[in-house]
């Protein structure tokens, strides 16, 4: 397959910054082949597939125009230009960050210039898939699987000047083996495992002045064997130059997951109940790199106060030490049991219990810190070197029943009453862990000031020698975690109206307890005036040591609910005389306190849980889709059959 930019139409950005029609070039092309290995018996497949795409954007930057560059800005009388008060001539040479404005520049008269530019990602992947089945006999066959697959994708930021590179590596084998004992009894026992792998470099295209650089060149510390680079500078009206975290576009993080998985599942028919039982061990182990803003990182609130070199905030992994490797291991252990129950031939039970746990996270090498209680704690608690638990495992009594009916009232095979529910543990995710423990000081120092004045000249000495700020903290709930769940139920009525025409009726919900939010622990208390939150100018915030200078004490934790309700109708015609037709409404309304947390998570708002009262934050979830109706059908056409 191929695809190029030909007959692209020209966006309204690249017509109205009089760009050239960014380039698009993908080639996506592939092959499979399979067969026998031994005639009746043994048989392999093989698949390739590969992605190769050129493809830039317009985008859009704004960079500082040349009065701006000698510290004037038009504040003047009339937009009369002035040098800017308090302005620090040290700042100056920081503007050759930034390119020049080009010819087709525009000055938006405020001291900066918006213009156009291409960007190009280029994306390259690619993927094989390899499967063998062997039959040993009739009631004995096995198979493997392996799937193999790289990708990667090169990113510029806005100046050009430093750009991202974003690789994935997925690794995955699965062993399957099944024996059947008798015409009622099958085994079926599987062994996987799968090795995921992403990761962020960051690389530095210019000769920037070295002088520029917050971090002294020997106290550099490589993340990921990386040269020494700028850090980054983030200024409210300008792009950004330099290079932070992979959330402000380049960065450096290394994530690796390995798991093995053993899973062995037994089915067993005796008169009218098909039972099935099984269990499944999950051995997952997760880690990698993460360093934190390791050039440093500061924000401006606009041009004029980056003239005079006073910014609202820094942050930066810049202290010598750090360790930002973890390597966390935990287990998923579970067990079930089902029977499908034909009671009578006009109903049929389903009945099962699952019961599904997981093991508190260790660190290979115990780096693992805590605030066991974090509105009065002035000082972390090292755990993993004493081999404490990190927190208080909330899964191990995650028992999950469910039930299903399905049951014909009249014996015709013309109406259905199904009827369903079930409890179901959402088990916090390894994700959740690592954001916590990548955060947790004294392991891993990421230094942030966002009070007071704050030094941009000299910062590298100041927090190092003089120990301004302080370390960020994300502490994990230590015991008051609860295992985040949902319970679901559904009703539906079927008939058929008109042979083989049936209508559907039915109702679905669902409620989850203790999911997870994102939420500011010593959030200072407010008042709740006609259900609006209104802080005190003199609110006292919990827990305001000078350990933790004041920061907010950021936290994942298992407090909020969510609501669904939907009415289903439906209509379906089975294919018959050339013509079949699905037609199908949903009337429903999600309600949430919290629809994410942190990038995989974020609240509605995109913001924080109020701590003290997280139903606050209830509304319309961020999936909610009020009215859905969908209509398909297939004609077949009334010539050319005999073709």
């Amino acid at each position: 397959f191929h695809r190029n930019d030909v007959l692209d139409a020209s966006n309204y950005f690249t017509l109205r910054d009089k760009l050239e029609k960014p380039p698009l070039i993908r080639n996506q092309y592939g092959f499979s082949i399979g067969g026998p290995i031994v005639k009746d018996t043994a048989f392999f497949f093989f698949n390739y597939e590969a992605l190769k795409e050129r493809k830039s954007t317009s985008q859009t930057r704004s960079l500082p125009n040349a009065a701006t560059r000698l510290g004037m800005l038009p504040t003047g009388p009339g937009g009369a230009l002035e040098l800017v008060e308090d302005l620090d001539p040290r700042i100056l040479p920081y503007f050759a960050l930034w390119p020049q404005p080009g010819s087709s520049a525009v000055d938006l008269g405020d001291g900066t210039s918006r213009e156009g530019i291409n960007i190009a990602r280029p994306i390259d992947e690619d993927y094989f898939q390899i499967r063998a089945d062997h039959h040993f006999s009739d009631s004995d066959s096995i198979f493997g699987r392996y799937t193999w697959q790289n990708s990667q994708q090169s990113r510029f930021t806005e100046t050009k000047n430093w750009s991202a590179l974003d690789t994935v590596k997925n690794r995955f084998l699965t062993v399957e083996h099944k024996h059947i004992f008798s015409a009622t009894t099958l085994n079926t026992f599987r062994f996987g495992f799968g090795h995921r792998e992403g990761a962020q470099e960051a690389f530095e295209h210019c000769s920037c002045d070295a002088s520029l650089r917050f971090i002294p060149e020997e106290h550099w510390q490589s993340p990921l064997g990386a040269p020494p680079v700028q850090g980054l500078i983030n200024v409210s009206g300008l792009s950004r130059v330099g290079i932070g975290a992979q959330s402000d576009g380049a960065g450096w993080f290394l994530s690796q997951t390995d798991n093995y998985n053993y899973m062995d599942d037994i089915i067993f028919n005796k008169g009218a109940h098909s039972i099935k039982t099984g269990f499944s061990w999950w051995n997952i182990r997760t880690g990698g790199a993460n360093p934190s803003r390791p050039a440093g990182w500061f924000q401006f609130p606009d041009v004029g106060e980056f003239l005079q070199a006073k910014p609202e905030r820094f942050r930066g992994g810049i202290a010598p030490g750090i360790d930002f490797e973890r390597t966390l291991s935990i287990n998923i252990i579970g067990w079930y049991l089902q029977d499908d129950w034909q009671v009578t031939p006009k109903l049929t039970l389903n009945l099962g219990l699952r019961h599904e746990f997981y093991t508190t996270p260790t660190e290979k090498d115990g780096k693992v810190s805590n605030l066991k209680d974090p509105l009065n704690d002035t000082e972390v608690t090292v755990l993993g070197t004493r081999g404490d638990d990190w927190f208080l495992n909330p899964s191990i009594m995650s028992f999950m029943p469910r039930i299903g009916i399905a049951w014909d009232p009249f014996g015709n095979g013309k109406t259905a009453v199904r009827l369903g529910g079930g409890l179901f543990f959402n088990h916090i995710q390894p994700d959740v862990f690592r954001r916590a423990i990548f955060r947790s000081t004294p392991f891993m120092k990421e230094t942030n000031i966002q009070r007071g004045t704050i030094p941009f000249f000299g910062i590298f000495d100041k927090v190092v020698n003089e120990g301004i700020g302080a370390d960020d903290m994300q502490p994990f709930a230590y015991d008051y975690m609860h295992n985040p769940h949902m319970f679901q139920w559904n009703l539906n009525i079927q008939q058929e109206i008109l042979p083989g025409t049936a209508a559907t009726i039915g109702y679905t919900g669902s409620r989850g307890i203790n999911l997870m939010h994102q939420t500011c622990l010593n959030t200072a208390k407010a008042d709740n005036v006609n259900g609006r939150l209104v802080f005190a100018t003199d609110a006292e915030r919990p827990n305001t040591s000078d350990a933790f200078g004041g920061l907010c004490l950021l936290s994942q934790e298992s407090a909020a609910n969510s609501f669904y309700h939907g009415l289903e109708l439906s209509l379906q015609r089975r294919f018959a005389d050339g013509f079949q037709v699905q037609l199908s409404f949903t009337h429903s309304k999600a309600v949430s306190e919290s629809a994410q947390v942190n990038g995989l998570y974020g609240n509605n708002n995109g913001g924080v849980a109020y701590y003290p009262e997280p139903h606050l934050l209830r509304s319309l979830a961020a999936y909610h889709v009020g009215n859905s109706f969908t209509a398909s059908w297939v004609w077949q056409l009334p010539f050319g059959n005999d073709l």
